[in-house]
C-alpha cells in the first residue's frame, strides 16, 4: 500500500502473513535513512550515526506478544490522564485515534475485506473513490 501526502511525502506499507518478514520499518530522508525495529514496539533504532539500543524492563509474567511490556507506556499514559481528569492525552488525541481507524478501515476495504459490523456497505465498483478517500484521511493525519 501507497500512500501520498503533501510536500511529496509518501509511505510504503509492506504487509503479509503468507510469510515472515524482518519487522523492520524504515523512514528515508534527504540526509540519509532511519531503521527501527521491531516495528510493533521498536527496541532499536539504527542512524547515520549508529544503532541506538532502547531495552524494555523484563516482565514479570509470561507475555502473549513480543515486547509487549512496551504496552505500558500507553497503560501509563492513561492513567496520568484519568488521575488529571482529562479525557484524552495530548500525546495522542481522539481525533487523531478517529482518523488512523479511518485510515486501516479503508485500507482493508480496498483490499478487499469486508466487516459485517460495517451498517452502510459501500460498493467495490468505485475503487478510484476508495482510494482518494484514503489519501484525504492520510492528509488529515499527516499534513
Amino acid at each position: 500500500m501507497s500512500l501520498m501526502y503533501p510536500h511529496n511525502r509518501m509511505a510504503s506499507i509492506l504487509l503479509t502473513t503468507k510469510c515472515d518478514l524482518p519487522n523492520e520499518a524504515y523512514v528515508f530522508g534527504t540526509l540519509g535513512h532511519i531503521k527501527i525495529w521491531p516495528v510493533h514496539c521498536p527496541t532499536h533504532m539504527q542512524t547515520p550515526n549508529g544503532i541506538e539500543e532502547h531495552p524494555l524492563h523484563a516482565p514479570d509474567m509470561r507475555l502473549n506478544y513480543l515486547n509487549g511490556i512496551g504496552l505500558r507506556f500507553e497503560a501509563q499514559e492513561v492513567r496520568k490522564c484519568l488521575v488529571k481528569g482529562r479525557l484524552q492525552s495530548n500525546k495522542m488525541p481522539h481525533s487523531e485515534t478517529e482518523l488512523l481507524s479511518k485510515l486501516m478501515h479503508q485500507s482493508a476495504f480496498e483490499i478487499g475485506v469486508d466487516f459485517e459490523e460495517d451498517e452502510k456497505k459501500q460498493s467495490r465498483s468505485n475503487s478510484r473513490t476508495a482510494s482518494f478517500h484514503a489519501e484525504a484521511i492520510a492528509t488529515g493525519v499527516f499534513p
